[in-house]
């Protein structure tokens, strides 16, 4: 007789396994073109480039674009807000609901408040110029390295040695909110 199996019993709020094993074309799907505004940077300074990117590995396409897009923009001398969903989920529900929808590709990068694009934008814009001519018209940073972090932002915790991260802001690095341990 065929018998049907109980599903096992398992918490219900999003865990980072679930949010890990969504596919990999949904995480790069294509972003429409629209007039998107950018809510005023959450952090210290005003940013005039945001990227939102992450730092996982676990899709190696979408952790490969992240790390693209932040080099192309770090080559210009402009202040780049680097937000790794990956490290704060504040920054994915920040940006879910700057763009309207659940799904959100990565990277997706903003330039004076306006939506950009994800990766394939950002290198189509940066190989034919327009990407220069955009970013030309912001000021240029003075790129002040915190002495703490080294302007990453983020840095492990010295009391837990590392299963928490530390976030800097104003240059005093604040704990995360994270489980306690």
């Amino acid at each position: 007789m065929l018998q049907t199996e109980s599903e096992p019993t398992s918490p219900k709020s999003p865990s980072l396994f679930r949010r890990l094993s969504v596919s990999p074309s949904l995480l790069r799907s294509v972003s429409s073109r629209s007039s998107v505004s950018l809510p005023p940077p959450s952090d210290h300074h005003a940013a005039a480039v945001v990227v939102y990117y992450t730092s996982l590995r676990v899709v190696r396409r979408t952790y490969d674009d992240c790390r693209a897009v932040r080099s192309i923009l770090r080559g210009f001398a402009v202040a780049v807000d680097e937000r790794d969903v990956s490290v704060d989920e504040r920054f994915r529900e920040e940006l879910q609901a700057v763009l309207g929808r659940r799904h959100v590709a990565l990277p997706s990068v903003f330039v004076a408040g306006a939506y950009v694009g994800g990766a394939d934008d950002v290198r189509k814009l940066y190989d034919s110029g327009e990407l220069q001519e955009v970013i030309g018209r912001l000021p240029r940073s003075q790129r002040i390295m915190c002495d703490l972090c080294g302007g990453l932002r983020f840095v492990v915790c010295d009391e837990c040695d590392g299963s928490h991260k530390v976030r800097a802001v104003d240059s005093e690095c604040a704990p995360l909110a994270t489980p306690t341990v």
